[in-house]
């Protein structure tokens, strides 16, 4: 029997954000000095104001999401800590992002499983 339609009980601690463009799918190096992040993630170029998803960093409070500030030439750019992630508070346990484009997470769908930061 398909589900067409979720029950409450089933999405109940889901903390939904918007979609981000792209995932990391390794760690990118320090997200808190400037100047240094990468222009291209999972294979997709990125532009101003794209949505990234970064789950894989070795210092895992630097995980979240992040909007591009600047592009860069390569491993220059800038990005920011979007709002709905900027601090522990608002990365709750069930915490949930779809990805839209990108070589290994096109279509997939990230859950924080781990208990509330």
């Amino acid at each position: 029997m398909a589900l067409t339609r979720p029950r409450y009980s089933q999405i109940y601690d889901t903390d939904w954000k918007n979609s981000a463009r792209v995932a990391t799918t390794a760690d990118v190096g320090n997200l808190f000095l400037g100047n240094t992040q990468p222009n291209t993630i999972d294979g997709v170029s990125l532009n101003f104001n794209d949505r990234i998803l970064v789950k894989d960093q070795n210092r895992p409070f630097e995980n979240g999401l992040y909007w591009v500030l600047s592009v860069g030439s390569g491993s220059n750019g800038w990005w920011s800590r979007t709002l709905d992630t900027l601090d522990s508070s608002r990365m709750n346990s069930g915490m949930t992002v779809e990805i839209e484009e990108g070589t290994v997470s096109t279509g997939r769908e990230y859950k924080l499983i781990t208990a509330n930061p």
